[in-house]
């Protein structure tokens, strides 16, 4: 049950709540009972969305929540409906953007998303059916989509995913890598939509046809036999011609041009898009607060430089307003290798013991805002956000001549702060170069051995610095609910 809203054709507000079906209810609908990790206590959604178009062009930025309190079944596996007296909380968050231009014959779609989710499991711990009382899980999504031809009916999309979380050797022990939720890859596919509703009844009004493939890089937290996961998914659906086809994004029908001022011959207000490469440095800095790993290593403690180098992309708009000042928002998204390693001294200095300790950042990212100042083509200016970056951990060596491997993977939220210039170099096209520092604070990462099952936490703290060199197109002169034209500025 719930209640949504869309002010002014460009806000939209929701807010839901959910509970669990009966099991009678359930099984009417082919549904599976058992197949949800409990019941389900009432669950509230929320979601906001900033969604304008103008002319052939539409735009959409939100946030989303949801926290569900399940009751676990006492005797997972089995039909019995038991369920521990304590709860499990899921709290999760979550950011999603996206960019769809209409053309005559074709529409291009770039989409984005993020979700974070924190899981209290007061009752699979107290029960034994998890290791850690907390864990947290990342899913994030990067999709390009180009439906073209008459009535757009051939769809070609492309996406990226990298699910990260917590390793916990009960909670996940039936998965490949018997620790961890960590899977990546991409998915390929190309779907014919037979026809549209226009034609009226006939059968194939409401029909999709579809090849899909899922390419695994990482799955269940080892890359070792991943891609025996790939998947060829062939489908077709058929649906009553009222609802309408789907042609991938849930965008409404093109809006015509809006009519506005005519800008000055250069401003920075419209959106842009562009690619990014990166110069790398910082420091991490790890202390065994349990034990565990020193237990099996022999050492406590271990600090790195790290450097290396990330490519990326970002995509934002701007409003140039009193003249000379801009504002601006920016999502950018970098992966690469910023990494570092060292031996570590053995304090029993027994003859073939060994300890390294290594630590990479896989990628960055941020959602930022900014604020500069213009003098016509030049802007300077400073900016700041949230940032997440994603890392993994690697103890190993020889102790007490037995080997071992420590792993810890995750995805860190903090925040960052930079400054930077761009310059205009043709209407369209814009360089700039930026300094950013990224802090992420101190946490806790679960390291796992494979080998041993050991597992413990270790503290970690860590700070990175980049200088990068960005290019950007910008698609549009400005945004009409800035005030501008709205049109490309190719045709300005």
């Amino acid at each position: 049950m719930g209640a949504y809203g869309f002010v002014n054709d460009v806000l939209y507000l929701e807010a839901s709540a959910y509970r669990t079906l009966d099991f009678n209810t359930q099984n009417d609908l082919g549904t599976d009972p058992f197949g949800a990790p409990g019941l389900f206590n009432v669950a509230p959604y929320w979601r906001i969305a900033f969604e304008p178009h103008w002319g052939p062009n539409w735009f959409e930025a939100g946030t989303f929540g949801m926290v569900a309190d399940v009751h676990p079944w006492a005797f997972p596996g089995t039909t019995m409906t038991a369920t521990f007296p304590q709860t499990d909380k899921y709290t999760d968050f979550g950011f999603d953007s996206q960019y769809q231009y209409q053309g005559d014959n074709f529409w291009f779609t770039l989409r984005g998303s993020y979700i974070h989710e924190i899981q209290n499991l007061d009752a699979s711990f107290a029960n034994g059916l998890a290791a850690n009382a907390t864990n947290d899980l990342n899913e994030a999504r990067a999709y390009a989509s180009l439906a073209y031809g008459n009535d757009n009916r051939i769809v070609l999309t492309g996406q990226y995913f990298n699910i990260s979380g917590s390793p916990d050797p009960i909670l996940y022990s039936g998965l490949a890598s018997g620790f961890s939720p960590n899977s990546n890859g991409l998915i390929a596919e190309i779907a014919y939509i037979p026809s549209v509703s226009s034609l009226g009844w006939w059968p194939w009004v409401n029909a999709r046809i579809g090849l899909q493939y899922t390419w695994y890089n990482k799955f269940d937290g080892t890359t070792v036999g991943a891609q025996n996961n790939n998947t060829l998914f062939l489908y077709a659906w058929l649906a009553m011609p009222a609802f309408g086809v789907d042609l991938g994004p849930n965008m409404p029908i093109k809006a015509p041009p809006l009519k506005a001022p005519p800008l000055p011959l250069f401003t920075w207000t419209g959106c842009y898009a562009g690619g990014q490469v990166a110069g790398a440095w910082g420091n991490k800095d790890l202390t065994d607060t349990t034990g565990v790993v020193a237990a099996s290593t022999g050492f406590t403690s271990a600090s790195l430089s790290i450097n290396g180098y990330v490519l990326g992309g970002q995509v934002g708009c701007d409003n140039q307003f009193a003249s000379n000042w801009v504002l601006g928002i920016e999502g950018a998204l970098a992966g690469g290798d910023i990494s570092a390693s060292t031996g570590v001294a053995q304090p029993l200095g027994i003859p073939g013991d060994t300890a390294t300790f290594k630590e990479t950042t896989n990628y960055l990212s941020s959602v930022t805002g900014r604020l500069g100042y213009a003098w016509d083509r030049w802007l300077c200016y400073v900016k700041g956000g949230a940032a997440w970056a994603g890392d993994k951990y690697d103890a190993v060596g020889v102790f007490l001549g037995t080997p071992y491997g420590f792993e810890g993977l995750e995805t860190r939220l903090g925040w960052t702060a930079g400054v930077g210039v761009e310059w205009a170099f043709w209407d369209d096209w814009s360089i700039k170069l930026e300094y950013d520092y990224y802090g992420f604070g101190q946490r806790n990462v679960t390291f796992i051995d494979a080998t041993s099952g050991n597992s413990g936490l270790e503290d970690i703290k860590q700070a990175i610095q980049t200088v990068k060199l960005g290019l950007n197109f910008h698609l549009l002169d400005a945004a009409p609910w800035w005030g501008g034209s709205g049109e490309l500025k190719s045709a300005y």
